[in-house]
């Protein structure tokens, strides 16, 4: 059984491809000159959204990357069809498509996540970039720093292996594989799994699938407003460092969606995509400014984006950029919505938790958006299309661990999910909402 909250979120984005359902089929494929996509489903929705718990057939579209509760379409401000949802308005609470089929529960797969893996290395090196003293395990350290750390670990070819990328670094020791170590002997070799942290908003990659952000400086120009968190101080710098990778992340977001926009212009995209990649680049401004925010409601001074070498739109190609777009919004997005509603559910503040929700709510706005691209890329190419997306999700199943059992942390309080809450929720996202979507892709 899906977990409350992904069937919700799923719910939420079904009808982003309802609304363009049956038309694959007489598309021409840009290979074999016809694309024979299998019929789907048509989805309604009367499940609640992750953000505002409004009803996601109640007369929004949710193909144009707007809020759920706007009551527009991508076009005219009307709902897709007299406010109800794609075919009759049904509800798809239960389960079932609203057609009366049932939605496909996936078998479980290796998920994709955000960048994760596993490290062994000596005690010393592991001690090197340590996080906060506390009892050793095994005869290492429990876990080791974040972004911090990011110049050391790039430098010394020992830490080969860990991420150096831009969001945080979260590691926690593998005792298992440490006590394997043990049991053949070496007593100096300490093993971590880590997670980078990258829920925030669509990414911005660069021609090496690495994600480009720009380096944060002194000063309040995105400071959204000033309030404190309820904090104690022993946990202050960790959260703001936090909420400062998240802010740099955001503000990357406004320049993906924008170059989406370009790059869709070049294929020839309806007026509502635009629109709502318009949109989307606007909120992320905001989502920037609030993640900014709240790292000085942790103690931070106030930091600001500087300037940022943004990558340039790539090749005009339908199945290119259906295979980006499902990377970057489809599992980027849908993940982001899932981990801000698992945050918010734990937050105690109530000025983080409205915070909180509204980024959920509107990730999973883009989240529909980024779908709703996906499957207006595949009618207009056919076959060609899908199977680029399929093959970029099954290179994704095939490289990336599974979640564990998710664990909370002391961050709860300003916001942050801990190592394991993460990886499950992007399990989560992946075997409850993005599975069953790419099934309904064709």
């Amino acid at each position: 059984m899906k977990p409350a909250d992904v069937e919700r979120l799923l719910l939420t984005l079904l009808p982003a491809l309802a609304l363009t359902a049956g038309a694959c089929d007489s598309k021409k494929s840009g290979d074999d000159g016809k694309a024979k996509v299998a019929d789907r489903d048509k989805a309604g929705g009367d499940g609640k959204s992750a953000g505002d718990g409004k009803s996601a057939d109640d007369g929004k579209s949710a193909d144009d990357g707007k809020s759920a509760d706007d009551g527009k379409s991508a076009d005219d401000g009307k709902s897709a069809d007299d406010g109800k949802s794609a075919d009759d308005g049904k509800s798809a609470g239960d389960g079932q498509s609203a057609d009366g089929g049932r939605i496909a529960e996936p078998e479980e797969p290796r998920p994709p996540s955000c960048p994760s893996g596993s490290w062994c290395g000596p005690k010393k090196a592991a001690y090197k970039i340590a996080d906060k003293k506390k009892p050793a395990s095994l005869g290492c350290p429990p876990s080791l720093a974040g972004g911090a750390q990011h110049a050391a670990i790039e430098k010394d070819k020992v830490y080969e292996g860990l991420w150096i990328g831009s969001g945080a670094l979260y590691a926690n020791i593998d005792e298992a594989a440490t006590e394997a170590k043990r049991k053949t002997g070496d007593a100096d070799t300490c093993c971590y799994t880590w997670v980078e942290s990258c829920p925030g908003g669509r990414p911005c990659l660069d021609d090496r699938g690495a994600p480009v952000t720009a380096d944060l400086r002194d000063g309040d120009g995105w400071l959204e407003a000033r309030f404190a968190l309820d904090l104690p101080d022993s946990l202050r710098a960790s959260a703001a460092e936090q909420w400062l990778d998240d802010a740099a992340m955001e503000h990357a977001s406004v320049a993906s969606f924008n170059r989406a926009s370009l790059e869709l212009m070049a294929v020839g995209a309806p007026p509502h995509l635009l629109r709502g990649h318009q949109q989307a680049a606007l909120d992320e401004i905001e989502h920037a400014r609030l993640c900014v925010s709240l790292a000085s409601a942790c103690g931070a001074e106030p930091q600001e984006p500087g300037p940022m070498k943004v990558p340039l739109p790539r090749e005009p190609d339908l199945a290119r950029l259906a295979a980006d777009t499902f990377v970057e919004g489809c599992v980027g997005e849908t993940t982001a919505a899932l981990v801000m509603e698992r945050a918010a559910s734990g937050a105690q503040d109530d000025r983080l938790k409205s915070i909180l929700a509204r980024i959920s709510g509107e990730e999973s706005d883009h989240a529909a958006l980024a779908w709703a691209t996906v499957a207006w890329a595949i009618e207009q190419g056919g076959s060609r299309v899908l199977e680029a997306v399929k093959a970029r999700a099954e290179e994704l199943r095939e490289t990336l661990p599974r979640g564990r059992t998710a664990e909370p942390g002391p961050l709860a309080l300003a916001g942050r999910l801990s190592t394991t809450e993460l990886e499950r929720a992007r399990f989560d996202a992946w075997l409850g909402i993005i599975e069953p979507m790419l099934a309904r892709l064709g």
